[in-house]
């Protein structure tokens, strides 16, 4: 079976794709899968990262080039169905394949859905979405399939005091991780930043930090960590997530469907700051943790060093809370996910 899957922009469409990808091939390795991405440098960094090579089509607004560009791909390619995993490369790709009666497939990553899924979702066979939640937002109700979101097959539980290990960081002290998804988050990045230097003056033995600073504040963030003296390792993308989702006792985020995702499925506490962009529409998945007891959101806007520092030792001096969290959050996961997303796509074909 060939398959195409239209994927790019920001890992939080691409590491769901990849996933499913990973599924289908396991399923039966005959399966022959084309990527499409955006010519971004992340799509490139992200599909090399993982081994696949991937046509790049979308000039982000150029539409009749890109339905275009579509058109040659589909008529070459000739796939039994064309996946989409949301955002803008999705759109022509999809909308092509519909036009040419190739089956199609959309897959919506956070709560409330993206504009290109909306639109799509008028005419393509089948809608997977990540919440059950987001059938509201969706008129044809009864091509919808709820499936979850899927995470890398690279993921993997581990035992905490091994992953501390062998990040070098010590089992005695409570291990906050910092990150702003697959690009950085620069707001993220200095208000933690501040926070930790502030609670440092009183707690410093007590805990440590894992960062994901994003390529950009690399360097700023691992020079701010040398002044501060606090136990730290600082990365600007780690390939390994296992190891510092295992290693932590809760997590500062924005509210990413892939993140969210991978929280869950590691049962960990977060501290949400959701990217205030309404049309990221991050608050939604942020609010669902929130609100099912895995996490604290607060919004960007609302947010001040005195805030999130009341907020961190908190969690650093409560011990049920974190568990009690880090319960709820499990309880949300959806580990199947990527087999049921592959398994849907096989009867799109079939049916």
């Amino acid at each position: 079976m060939k398959i195409l899957i239209a994927a790019g922009s920001s890992g939080g469409h691409i590491f769901p794709a990849i996933a499913t990808a990973f599924r289908l091939k396991e399923l039966d390795s005959y399966n022959e899968i084309l990527f499409v991405g955006s010519k971004k440098g992340l799509d490139k960094e992200i599909f090399r990262n993982e081994g696949y090579s991937y046509y790049a089509i979308s000039e982000n607004s150029q539409i009749f080039k890109d339905l275009f560009s579509s058109f040659l791909l589909l008529r070459r390619f000739k796939p039994d169905i064309a996946v989409g995993f949301g955002g803008y490369v999705s759109f022509p790709i999809l909308l092509m394949a519909k036009i040419l009666s190739v089956p199609t497939l959309t897959h919506e990553q956070n709560l409330f859905p993206g504009l290109a899924n909306r639109v799509l979702s008028k005419v393509v066979d089948k809608i997977a979405v990540s919440f059950n939640e987001t059938n509201n937002f969706f008129a044809k109700k009864s091509v919808i399939k709820e499936t979850g979101n899927p995470i890398r097959s690279s993921l993997v539980k581990l035992d905490k005091q091994k992953a501390l290990k062998r990040l070098g960081l010590s089992n005695e002290k409570c291990t906050i991780l910092v990150m702003g998804g697959s690009q950085g988050a620069h707001f993220i990045n200095e208000i933690a930043l501040d926070t930790l230097r502030d609670i440092n003056k009183t707690r410093g033995s007590q805990f440590q930090v894992i960062h994901l600073s994003g390529m950009k504040d690399f360097e700023f963030v691992r020079t701010e960590y040398k002044s501060m003296n606090i136990e730290n390792r600082v990365f600007s993308f780690f390939d390994m997530m296992s190891q510092p989702y295992s290693a932590s006792d809760f997590v500062i985020s924005r509210a990413g469907a892939t993140s969210i995702a991978e929280l869950t499925f590691f049962g960990k506490p977060a501290i949400l700051i959701p990217y205030p962009s309404v049309k990221v529409h991050q608050i939604e998945n942020a609010r669902f943790l929130e609100e099912n007891g895995a996490a604290i959101l607060v919004e960007q806007m609302q947010l001040s060093k005195g805030r999130l520092k009341e907020i961190i030792l908190d969690l650093m001096d409560n011990g049920d809370k974190l568990r009690t969290m880090s319960e709820n959050s499990s309880n949300l996961s959806r580990p199947d996910a990527a087999h049921k997303l592959a398994l849907e796509i096989l009867n799109v074909v079939k049916s």
